[in-house]
């Protein structure tokens, strides 16, 4: 069906009815321009009456366009000026996107550390509680009140040696002062993953390479000797049965604290002798062994439901720390008198370390020994090796049984024959 056009009483100007929709007591309008360009005839869309296009309106637009047509300023044609506004719009756009932009580098330029810590610490990136709680307290004492109130771009070497100065001059620990130094790089490249932060990571490398990093031995070098174990059983024994079983639990199968809190009795097996540890310090399950002392000392405890714990706190749930009473019986029986070196002080990880040096001094072979205490690399294991030395002197020793025979005995017997 053809479209029937009506004229208006202005030159060019006409407009059709909608077939359905009205428009107040009339069918809805719309207007549409006809008048001669450059190129020839064209036919122009303005619009329909309901959405403000009033013949009025339409006039006001012809006009200009004759203005343009008289003066040869402006556009020519409805659509040439269209085109125009919209061009005009999308540089109006650009400029406004560029400003947002500016405004945004701007402001992640003056993001000052707190921030970039606060979003690294709302993250998830898989970090256990413990973790999360340690560098919240690392970095509330030691890095916010030096750093804090920087922006990345302006964190300096000098910073980050005022926060290992006074952490060491606090008496702090080297692995202590590496792990604070360590949380200010994570949160450089968690920032950079983010596109929070556009620069370079501060080099906090180890010392013998030129960066900020103390070079150290942290490892334990501490263990007890069954008299030491045996001393320090009796004595927790009179203080607390839950601190004496776990102790003799980590003295007997080698658990670490975490290992030992974390254990519900679904997980004991008292009756073959194991227990199965999960999602360990290295992300894994294995298997722990018990021997008869470690399986007598569980048959005394009340065993409760499949998932309750082995070990509850006073409330019920799960105990975060090693009790004081540990400490303070170590330091009641002398284990610590005199020892000034941190490595060789006894703390609670000490039982597991003993049970590993026990088990190497009794000729275990250090595979079966990583796999006891799950280590994930042999090289952690190896730590221990010296403890073997008095088996491989002893295995040495026994050449002397072996009669060897002298060059002169030798001789002799050539003779004989």
């Amino acid at each position: 069906m053809a479209v029937q056009w009506f004229r208006t009483k202005h030159k060019g100007l006409r407009y059709r009815k909608h077939p359905k929709r009205k428009h107040g007591v009339d069918f809805d309008r719309f207007y549409q321009f006809r008048h001669m360009t450059p190129e020839g005839r064209k036919e122009e869309s303005l619009g329909w009456l309901s959405e403000g296009w009033t013949e009025d309106r339409c006039l006001f637009e012809i006009l200009k366009i004759k203005q343009a047509k008289t003066t040869g300023e402006g556009p020519l044609t409805l659509s040439e000026k269209r085109k125009i506004a919209e061009c005009k719009r999308q540089e109006e756009r650009k400029a406004q996107q560029a400003a947002e932009d500016e405004a945004q580098k701007l402001a992640l330029v003056n993001k000052s550390f707190v921030e970039h810590w606060r979003d690294y610490f709302r993250s998830d990136i898989g970090k256990k509680d413990v973790s999360w709680k340690t560098e919240q307290g690392l970095y509330e004492k030691w890095l916010k009140p030096i750093i804090g109130n920087l922006p990345l771009q302006k964190i300096t070497d000098l910073n980050i040696k005022a926060i290992k100065k006074r952490m060491t001059d606090a008496g702090k620990s080297d692995r202590t002062i590496e792990y604070a130094l360590v949380i200010i790089r994570q949160v450089f490249r968690f920032s950079i993953k983010n596109k929070t932060y556009v620069g370079e990571v501060p080099s906090i490398r180890k010392r013998k390479t030129g960066g900020l990093l103390p070079d150290f031995d942290n490892k334990k070098q501490r263990y007890l000797t069954r008299a030491e174990a045996d001393a320090l059983l009796n004595e927790l024994k009179k203080h607390s049965k839950d601190v004496h079983d776990m102790t003799l639990l980590s003295l007997n199968a080698g658990l670490r604290a975490g290992e030992i809190f974390s254990l519900n009795w679904g997980c004991v097996d008292n009756e073959r002798g194991r227990l199965t540890l999960l999602d360990t310090k290295n992300g894994t399950t294995r298997t722990a062994y018990l021997n008869n002392t470690a399986r007598a000392m569980l048959e005394t405890r009340t065993r409760g439901k499949h998932d309750e714990l082995v070990f509850p706190n006073t409330r019920g749930g799960k105990i975060t720390q090693m009790s004081d009473t540990f400490n303070h019986v170590v330091e009641k029986i002398g284990l610590n008198d005199n020892v000034t070196d941190r490595r060789l002080k006894v703390t609670f990880h000490t039982c597991r370390h003993s049970a590993a040096s026990w088990l190497v001094e009794n000729g275990t072979p250090l595979y079966f020994v990583k796999e006891i205490l799950g280590h994930k690399h042999i090289n952690t294991t190896e730590r221990y090796s010296h403890n073997a030395e008095s088996s491989l002197e002893a295995a040495i020793r026994g050449l002397d049984s072996t009669r060897v025979v002298s060059v002169a005995e030798d001789k002799s017997l050539t003779r004989t024959k």
